[in-house]
């Protein structure tokens, strides 16, 4: 584990509610894919725009997606057969945990490609995100 007691974070959130969280240690964190699909399989396929997959990369490192990342939205895309939205955020400070002050980078795989998006999508549950992202710190 790194110095500063980061650990990387896995979250996914539907229908603007966290419905999975997962911490993982300095450099790697999993999404256990059977924790989640009970409660995203009966309507994943009309509400895919409302499927956000956030984690964390530490303050030291940047928000773009690692090769570990990239098969990990392939992964999901075939397991899911709809886009997927993967968010990566970065802290620039391990004391200021504020979205404000947080490099971020929001990539959809669209099953042939990883296009970069500019903005943050709108999550209505930024509190409680926020909340959940800081707990990847001990």
């Amino acid at each position: 584990m790194l110095e500063n007691g980061f650990r990387e974070t896995g979250i996914v959130i539907f229908n603007d509610s966290v419905i999975y969280k997962n911490i993982g240690d300095a450099f790697h964190v999993e999404f256990e894919f059977l924790d989640f699909w009970d409660k995203i399989k009966d309507t994943i396929k009309e509400e895919s725009s409302n499927l956000y997959f956030l984690h964390t990369h530490s303050p030291e490192s940047s928000p773009y997606y690692s090769r570990r990342d990239e098969l990990c939205m392939k992964s999901l895309y075939i397991a899911l057969g709809v886009p997927i939205n993967f968010l990566i955020y970065s802290f620039k400070d391990k004391f200021i945990f504020d979205l404000d002050f947080c490099r971020f980078a929001h990539y959809v795989y669209n099953g042939t490609s990883i296009q970069t998006k500019t903005i943050l999508p709108d999550i209505k549950i930024s509190c409680q995100f926020t909340l959940e992202l800081f707990k990847g710190y001990s």
